[in-house]
């Protein structure tokens, strides 16, 4: 157990490990002439972005666009309902175009791109990256995301996803939140991740009494329009998981007694 039964509702709240949900899949969804969509992502509405055509094409590196025929074409149907499917865009990465009727070339549709997602755990209080390292308790912690996702959060309108941070407990629990060294809690998922570097506050005190000494694994992950349900590739649009060992002692000097 990581709490007593006793404990007040408002550090369940604020700090406490829970075993969250997942968050329901939508926003960010439309999509205008020239943005970039990311492989996996499903249900967007693609009108502004093919105008009065039905299809769009894809041409290879030094391809003569405007002379030869697609390396790859899709039809779309109902483009206020578009799916950026692994397996249609996977190895079409890239510009792709409106296509005429005539299997011309009509303009620029979007840029489909494999998304890519790390994160890094830095300890402001000594300003070190301690990822896969451990951390002295009481100090102050950070977490860096590094991503080219953040074009997602540019598209306009708003959704309650985003990136997500996960911190595992030693005892196997996740937080939904972390509390800093003035007792303030910080929501760690669905965060709108703006930067391709965005680097929260130090929003872990990892002194608080909240948190037992032991190894947290760390991973960010994003499911923003079901991209993670459609394409959970690590690194891409779930992190590698890291691990942070948060104990008083240096693990590399030995004690004798």
């Amino acid at each position: 157990m990581l709490t007593r039964v006793t404990r007040p509702c408002l550090l369940l709240i604020i700090g406490l490990c829970i075993f969250t949900i997942p968050a329901m899949a939508g926003g960010y969804t439309t999509i205008q002439q020239g943005n970039t969509v990311f492989i996996g992502e499903q249900g967007l509405d693609v009108s502004a972005a093919l105008g009065s055509d039905s299809a769009i094409g894809w041409w290879g590196p030094g391809a003569a666009i405007a002379t030869s025929s697609p390396s790859a074409q899709v039809q779309v149907t109902t483009p206020s309902n578009f799916d950026v499917s692994p397996s249609a865009f996977g190895s079409y990465t890239g510009l792709w175009y409106r296509l005429t009727n005539q299997g011309k070339p009509n303009g620029t549709a979007f840029i489909v791109t494999d998304p890519t997602l790390d994160i890094r755990v830095i300890d402001t209080t000594v300003n070190v990256d301690e990822t896969n390292s451990w951390v002295s308790r009481g100090d102050q912690v950070a977490f860096r995301i590094d991503t080219n996702l953040n074009p997602i959060f540019s598209r306009g309108g708003s959704s309650p996803d985003g990136i997500t941070i996960r911190v595992q407990s030693p005892q196997g629990g996740t937080y939904s939140a972390l509390v800093d060294s003035s007792g303030t809690a910080h929501p760690i998922e669905n965060l709108v991740v703006s930067t391709p570097s965005y680097e929260t506050s130090p929003i872990w005190d990892t002194g608080n009494s909240l948190y037992s000494t032991g190894t947290y694994t760390i991973w960010a992950e994003c499911n923003v329009n079901s991209m993670k349900d459609n394409y959970g590739v690590t690194g891409k649009t779930i992190s590698r998981q890291t691990s942070l060992l948060d104990q008083d002692q240096n693990p590399l000097i030995s004690v004798n007694v």
